[in-house]
């Protein structure tokens, strides 16, 4: 009786702990699951990855399927190639990037490969929407200029008064193929309309805002071209400033392209062409008037035709190195636009005041009152030392011209076509 009654305590001891444990007596006795992963939502297509730009301090991009942040990053961290990471919220279809979180404000933590140049004649790419904001130091190109000077000429440029959809620094600065011969910034500004104001006009305004004896690097050759002559034409000149060149500014709007070609064969064909005809006009201009100066003493003729000599020889320097014919016939503006292309032409021409080099503005004077002005007069061992400076110029122009002919020969041969004679 007293086992009956043990046994049956025992019993209900058993039965009020588990009702203790288990609320639900089902639940008790189904096998607990563990908590599902909910699938994450994928990411969107955010892959302004391999549409970024490389290089420092790049805030913005913009085109009509990008609108994209640059995030601060740091070279040893992320990327070795030194391209930037990337926060966006769209861009193109054919741009993938992994580990992206949702969110408006998404950032790429996994960059992917960048994807290769597209089989167009154009490669595209992205721009920046402004002007960078000055950064201490100079990455990427530091050894060759500043950063911080670079972007404070593009915030003049770009604060309304010349209105440029992109702003190009190409030449040596960029690593790319030599333009200028000293240390100088080569940079390309091109508008959608016609410009309102000049290269030399823009040239000013820079030397208001940013002295030169304030800046790190003194000489700068810009050029400003309009929209449609860049879109219309593919010159060398053309072809090494957008294909080499470092990208500055860019407007929204704008969808930047690089050329992926140019036919160097023809452009090579054209140029020497150029140069072979008025290498000699230039030459056969010289002799004359040596021969006025030297036999008959004639000082008006040959003041004239040492300024014309000058002039050709511009004429052909620019033709080789642009593709195109220079509008302007006065040796000021014309030694201006190109002084840049050799040292040597700043030391035979450039005021310096102290040895008062006054050559191209006295083969101004010649060209307008030697050949109209009746009483026009010259120093007859001044004319002997414009004479011979002009001389010395042929030869540097005529070598300038035989390197960069050479260069248009060799890349013809590299990209398989033989240059054409004509």
């Amino acid at each position: 009786m007293e086992n009956n009654t043990s046994a049956a305590q025992e019993q209900l001891v058993r039965q009020s702990e588990s009702s203790v444990s288990h609320p639900n007596p089902e639940a008790a006795s189904k096998p607990v699951r563990s908590a599902a992963k909910m699938p994450e939502s994928p990411a969107p297509a955010a892959a302004n990855a391999a549409c970024r730009l490389s290089g420092a301090d790049r805030r913005t991009v913009g085109g009509p399927e990008c609108d994209t942040e640059y995030e601060p990053y740091s070279d040893a961290e992320h990327e070795p190639d030194g391209g930037p990471l990337l926060k966006s919220d769209r861009g193109p279809e054919n741009c993938t990037a992994s580990g992206v979180s949702s969110g408006p404000d998404r950032i790429v933590e996994t960059v992917a490969p960048r994807q290769p140049a597209p089989e167009s004649l154009f490669e595209t790419g992205m721009a920046r929407q402004s002007a960078p904001e000055p950064t201490s130091g100079a990455a990427g190109d530091g050894a060759r200029y500043d950063a911080d000077e670079a972007a404070e000429i593009v915030r003049w440029l770009t604060q309304g008064l010349f209105d440029p959809e992109y702003i190009l620094l190409f030449g040596k600065l960029a690593g790319g193929t030599p333009f200028s011969d000293p240390k100088a910034y080569d940079l390309m500004l091109v508008v959608r309309e016609r410009p309102v104001y000049d290269w030399v006009q823009v040239k000013r305004y820079l030397r208001y805002q940013m002295p030169v004896r304030h800046r790190k690097i003194r000489y700068m050759n810009l050029y400003v071209l309009p929209l449609s002559y860049v879109e219309s034409h593919n010159t060398p000149f053309l072809y090494f400033s957008h294909r080499e060149g470092i990208l500055l500014y860019c407007k929204d709007r704008h969808y930047f392209r690089r050329p992926k070609s140019c036919n160097f064969a023809a452009a090579y064909a054209d140029a020497r062409l150029y140069y072979d005809t008025f290498a000699d006009m230039g030459m056969f201009y010289l002799e004359r008037a040596n021969t006025e100066y030297a036999e008959g003493y004639n000082l008006r003729p040959a003041a004239l035709f040492t300024a014309q000599a000058a002039v050709y020889f511009y004429h052909m320097l620019f033709y080789v190195y642009h593709g195109c014919e220079f509008g302007i016939h006065d040796p000021v503006a014309m030694h201006e636009r190109m002084r840049t292309l050799s040292s040597e032409l700043m030391l035979l021409f450039d005021d310096d005041r102290t040895e008062r080099l006054f050559t191209p503005s006295r083969l101004r004077g010649f060209i307008r009152r030697a050949a109209y002005d009746v009483r026009f007069t010259v120093d007859p061992a001044e004319l002997e030392t414009h004479m011979d400076r002009v001389e010395r110029m042929g030869g540097i122009v005529q070598r300038l011209c035989e390197l960069r002919l050479e260069r248009y020969r060799d890349l013809a041969a590299r990209h398989g076509a033989e240059p054409l004679s004509r």
